[in-house]
């Protein structure tokens, strides 16, 4: 059973998004992980990569329809404070 703290949303699927992938799984091995990037094909290779729950290519829709627990925000840094303050925006 999948409870709540264990959807884990990420945004940002560039290269450091395989070491968080691979260090919730070892943490958390029962997580349902969602994962999020503007470029198209992006989110989705690295969701069948690992066999992740859904991908996105925008972050609202990622928050809606995924509800994450947690984000980890692996986008550009100069990106961090945007993400950061959408996600905290969102009515969960």
């Amino acid at each position: 059973m999948i409870m709540p703290e264990d959807i884990i949303g990420i945004i940002g699927c560039g290269l450091i998004a395989d070491t968080h992938v691979e260090a919730i799984r070892e943490a958390r091995p029962r997580a349902a992980i969602h994962v999020c990037d503007p470029l198209p094909g992006k989110a989705e290779l690295l969701r069948a990569k690992y066999g992740l729950q859904g991908a996105y290519t925008s972050i609202a829709e990622m928050l809606e329809k995924a509800r994450p627990f947690s984000v980890h925000i692996l986008s550009p840094p100069h990106l961090h404070i945007e993400h950061a303050r959408e996600c905290l925006a969102h009515d969960s």
